[in-house]
């Protein structure tokens, strides 16, 4: 009997080690990359060093697919065998996302099919850079020029390419807020519930009139958390007009009165509540 487990262990063949480097185009290496093993049975994965370095332990020899995974660049899948030598692996950089404008030409268009010079700020891009007005968004974007008459609050205008204050449009949700002239005061303008913004310099004004004579922006609020706000606003009046006037006052004639009264009144409050949802978020009012 321990001539024949003697024998079965010699025959089996040992654990196998996959060991290898993950590096960018450059030569660089790429740390925190996620490896995986894949193979009929479950995976095995690991996640590179500072020097891009990687290993596995304890495979069986045969044949896998192993697919890395970085932030920032394209994955990479390729089939290896095991055993194998220490692996070299090139991770590419990732190609970016082409911007689509909706402000040029008024439907969905890749910014490089347009012939003009266009910006686009997204949510993620607001959030990281925590402005708390919009005009400081637009300080960094080429070609625009944000002045301040006084301190924070002041009124605050934006020139575009030597273009006066009253030469540039300024569009939220596709609707024209200019003054009358064409000037726009910048200071009170929040990124609260902004999803997007896009900047187009030159003019437009063969699309918009005259007004976008150096430029046009336009802000894209983020309608459905809006709306979920406004839901939850909406709600809450309600509940409490429903409430009013109800436990406050003594079971007579007089309160039977200022509870009519009092029910009249908040009814006329929820229809209040109702109209400016509707109004906001363009969803027709349900009759409780």
């Amino acid at each position: 009997m321990a001539v024949l487990t003697f024998l079965i262990l010699l025959s089996a063949s040992p654990p196998e080690v996959l060991q290898g480097i993950v590096l960018d185009s450059s030569g660089a290496a790429i740390s925190g990359a996620k490896v995986e093993l894949l193979a009929a049975g479950p995976s095995r994965t690991a996640a590179t060093n500072e020097t891009g370095a990687f290993r596995l332990d304890n495979l069986s020899a045969g044949a896998y697919s192993l697919r890395i995974t970085a932030a920032g660049f394209t994955p990479l899948t390729s089939p290896v065998e095991v055993p194998s030598d220490t692996l070299r692996l090139i991770l590419n950089v990732e190609r970016r996302a082409e911007d689509v404008i909706v402000t040029a030409t008024r439907i969905d268009t890749p910014s490089s099919m347009l012939g003009v010079s266009a910006t686009v700020i997204d949510r993620q891009e607001i959030v990281r850079q925590q402005s708390a007005p919009i005009y400081e968004l637009l300080r960094d974007i080429p070609g625009l020029a944000v002045a301040n008459t006084s301190r924070r609050g002041g009124t605050t205008s934006v020139y575009t390419r030597g273009g006066g204050k009253n030469a540039k449009l300024l569009l939220i949700d596709g609707v024209a807020v200019n003054e009358p002239g064409g000037d726009f005061n910048f200071a009170h303008l929040l990124p609260t519930n902004v999803g997007r913004i896009e900047i187009v310099r030159g003019p437009q004004s063969a699309s918009y009139g005259s007004n976008a004579a150096a430029s046009l922006i336009q802000v894209e609020r983020q309608i459905e958390s809006l709306c979920a706000a406004f839901r939850s606003a909406r709600c809450h009046v309600r509940a409490i007009t429903n409430e009013v006037g109800w436990s406050i006052v003594p079971d007579n004639a007089l309160a039977r009165r200022f509870r009519d009264w009092s029910g009249f009144m908040n009814q006329r409050v929820a229809e209040v509540a109702d109209a400016v949802y509707l109004m906001v978020c363009g969803i027709p009012r349900r009759v409780k």
